[in-house]
């Protein structure tokens, strides 16, 4: 294990055991996370107060692919030298899934740390006691430089999508072609626009044949003062990929979808050294 991945495992405060990918037990969310977390958490970070290392994965439309686009975003951003720590802020933890049989040296060279922040029952902001800004000071706290966060998040409105918005330094907004997509975008960039955002655009499962998926781009292009929404093309592998667990990497290396999300890790990598460069 990298020292820098040592490093998260105290930041997050998880056991001392060798590593494995981790969906925290429900005693230890509500005894070591629930308790943490506060109202005071929900601040949002100043635009450009961070250092564009951690990122929120966010959608209004339901079904757009946050889950899947935040794991394969972690796996690409270890690929690429990044030790990770994916973050599952829906209460519904479907993130955990898409880490459940992948072999432990799947994620390489470098390790994804997978820790579930929600809670099974959809405990919400009413459980939780107040208490400081335990997301946002934990990412806070972790090794600069090599780390990074992907914040999974719920499709609606909500105490955890709001949590993790206030704790992210970027965000990729996803949106998938289909019924409803025009007012979920719309919707989702007066969110993001709220937290003083300029986010990533991400067109999941976009197929080029499709008229449809086509000009949905030009009008998204538009709709968000020019930012080139980035296609991630639909292919049938993801979702069997994901439902067993298994990484796409792995399984379709040299697909057209893998280098969808290894440009868009380098497009995350890209925005963070511009962050980085402004504040030095």
């Amino acid at each position: 294990m990298s020292d820098d991945v040592r490093q998260l495992f105290d930041v997050f405060g998880v056991p001392g055991f060798p590593y494995r990918e981790i969906r925290l037990e429900e005693r230890t969310r509500r005894a070591g996370l629930l308790d943490l977390w506060g109202p005071g958490s929900l601040e949002p970070r100043p635009a450009g107060g961070g250092d564009g290392r951690d990122v929120a994965i966010v959608s209004l439309q339901e079904g757009a692919g946050r889950t899947t686009v935040a794991a394969n975003l972690s796996r690409a951003l270890s690929r690429a030298g990044r030790s990770c720590v994916a973050v599952d802020c829906d209460p519904k933890n479907a993130l955990a899934r898409h880490f459940s049989a992948s072999g432990r040296g799947s994620v390489a060279p470098r390790e994804v740390l997978v820790l579930a922040a929600g809670s099974d029952d959809g405990a919400g902001a009413g459980s939780i006691a107040p208490g400081p800004g335990w997301l946002r000071s934990r990412l806070a706290a972790s090794p600069p430089g090599g780390s990074a966060a992907v914040l999974d998040t719920p499709a609606a409105e909500s105490f955890w999508l709001r949590l993790a918005l206030a704790a992210a330094d970027d965000v990729i907004a996803v949106l998938r072609p289909g019924e409803g997509v025009t007012d979920a975008a719309r919707c989702t960039a007066e969110l993001v626009a709220e937290h003083g955002r300029a986010p990533i655009v991400v067109l999941n499962q976009f197929d080029a044949g499709r008229a449809g998926d086509r000009e949905l781009w030009f009008q998204l292009r538009a709709a968000w003062r020019g930012t080139a929404p980035l296609p991630v093309h639909f292919d049938p592998v993801v979702p069997e990929a994901g439902a067993a667990g298994r990484s796409l990497l792995d399984e379709a290396a040299d697909s057209q979808v893998v280098l969808d999300f290894a440009r868009l890790a380098e497009l995350v990598l890209a925005r963070e050294r511009r962050v980085r460069a402004k504040g030095g």
